[in-house]
């Protein structure tokens, strides 16, 4: 019977104890539904993601105007991911990391 119930929490010859369990995750269902308390669901039902970037160096190429050149090295780029036959992608791919590695030689 318990299985067929709408609810978020059934007991069964108990009243006190599943409760108060703090291990145990307490919540409703449709209008009474104000979200789960306690266990594990609970935990993550009143905890939202945070997420930290920590960055360290100072290459920065993400901010620094874009240039011609680097139109060039990124077409490259792409010709070589999508381009028809190894010889062609290899070649692309070798021009697009050349213009790549002189970016960042030039602190770009």
């Amino acid at each position: 019977l318990a299985a067929y119930l709408e609810t978020g929490f059934v007991t069964v010859n108990d009243l006190i104890v599943p409760t108060a369990d703090p291990r145990a995750p307490f919540g409703g269902t449709k209008g009474s539904g104000h979200g789960v308390t306690r266990g594990e669901e609970g935990l993550l039902e009143m905890s939202r993601p945070k997420t930290l970037f920590t960055r360290s160096g100072k290459f920065l190429p993400h901010l620094n105007p874009p240039l011609e050149s680097d139109m060039h090295a990124y077409s490259n780029l792409l010709f070589a991911l999508h381009a028809k036959g190894f010889t062609r992608r290899a070649k692309a791919f070798k021009t697009a990391l050349k213009g790549l590695i002189a970016q960042t030689k030039s602190g770009r």
